[in-house]
This record gives structure tokens, sequence and C-alpha cells, in this order.
């Protein structure tokens, strides 16, 4: 049975730098995202980097990896972007079903211990995604309503499971809340910095000037007559922005 932990997230969220940190702390190694596997030597544990895009393509890399190498993994760790809260790779569905549920991935059983929540604020987010898509950094980052709807999706799963979720300014500024979240989830007392963690940068819209007036007018319109996003962003402790 793998002992596998998930991620999920929304683009330009900041996640794949805190995902990093977390398998700094797991495994004290850092990797680089360009793969879609990565193999942490001397670990026995595997990274799946975004494994709710090519689903099907991703098992059968998973199983060739493991036919391959004569090796199982012990521990798999994966995040998803951009999907419902609910999403898993691990069962036909596509759906997780709680912990005492059965899930497999190809032919090996999984045994899912962690589901990690990351989230980030509304505005930084869309303005991250509005620059990523008008600078062609990312280009399927999309950021009209399905945006809207999906971080509304991710906040309300994220503050039903607090314990699990971890907001991304929290991770960068407030020690206290990194170790709290760190611990309860995996049982490490004291991590590592935020600081120097890989990926930290390619998000971070905090070091440059926000110019919110950038964002497209039609946006704009959903954003302020949205009621339920601003009860939502309200809730999550972040501050209500004018565009």
């Amino acid at each position: 049975m793998i002992n596998t932990t998930e991620i999920i997230a929304l683009k330009r969220s900041g996640h794949h730098a805190m995902f990093n940190w977390l398998i700094l702390n797991l495994t004290h190694i850092q990797i680089d995202f360009w793969y879609k596997y990565t193999r942490l030597g001397g670990t026995n544990t595997w990274v799946i980097n975004d494994g709710s895009a090519d689903q099907e393509g991703n098992i059968d890399r998973f199983n060739k990896e493991i036919e391959y190498n004569k090796i199982t993994p012990e521990n798999l760790l994966v995040n998803y972007e951009d999907t419902k809260p609910s999403f898993t790779l691990f069962n036909d569905e596509r759906t997780y079903k709680g912990k005492m549920a059965s899930y497999r991935y190809g032919d090996k059983k999984i045994d899912l211990k962690n589901r990690i929540y990351f989230i980030r604020d509304f505005y930084d987010n869309l303005f991250s995604r509005y620059l990523s898509v008008k600078n062609k950094v990312i280009v399927e980052a999309y950021y009209d309503e399905r945006f809207i709807n999906i971080w509304k999706d991710h906040a309300k799963n994220f503050l039903n499971n607090k314990k699990n979720g971890l907001k991304y300014e929290e991770w960068i500024s407030d020690k206290n809340k990194r170790e709290e979240f760190i611990n309860f989830n995996f049982g490490i007392s004291e991590s590592f910095d935020s600081k120097n963690i890989y990926g930290t940068t390619t998000s971070n819209v905090n070091n440059i000037e926000k110019d919110y007036t950038i964002i497209p007018d039609e946006i704009k319109e959903l954003v302020y007559k949205d009621n339920e996003l601003h009860y939502l962003i309200g809730s999550l402790g972040y501050e209500q922005k004018e565009l």
C-alpha cells in the first residue's frame, strides 16, 4: 500500500512553492516541477505534478515507472490544479469518498493519508492569473467567471477543512501558522522557513505594484455583483479590494 498525500489548489496560488516546502520538510529535498514524475533518490518517495491533467496517461506512466525500475514507492505526493475540491486521481469516479474508502492507482492500493488544501487571496490570485495570460506565461490560467466559481468552491471547502488548509499569505509570513499546519498534518514540530523555497517568487505578486484597475471591466462587474464571493473573502479573513 502506498502512503499518499494530495494537494488541492488553484493555478497561480503559490501552491508549487508551498508544495516544495512540504517536500523539503518530508524528504529534505526540493525539486523543479519540470516533469510529470520525480523520484526522490534515497527516499522511496515519488512526486506527481499536476495529477489532474492527462489522467489516463499518468496511470500508464506510473505503471511503466514501476515496471522499468522494479520498485514501488512507499510514499506518493501529488498535486491537483484547478479541479473541484473533491477531485482525486485514485478511483474511476475521480471523487474523494473519505479515508475509509478503497483507492487504487494502476494496480496498486493507495492509502490516502492526507488531503491538503492551499488557497490564496482572491484578488491576488485573479491578478496573477490575468498577468499570466496577458504575458503568455500560462495561457490556460483563465480568470473569467469560471475562476470566480472555482475559487468560491475552494474557499467553501477550505472553510470546512481549516486544519488541513493553509493560506499562501500566512505560509509566507506567519511561522506559527506554518508550524501548526505541518504539525497537525504530518507530525513535524519544527519546519523549514518559507524563504528560499523554489518557486516562491514565481507566483508572488506581493513584490510588484498591484494595479487591479487593469482587470477587464466585464470581470470587475462579475466580481462586484457576486455577494457570495464577498462573503467568502471576508470569511477567510481577506480584505475586500477595489477593482
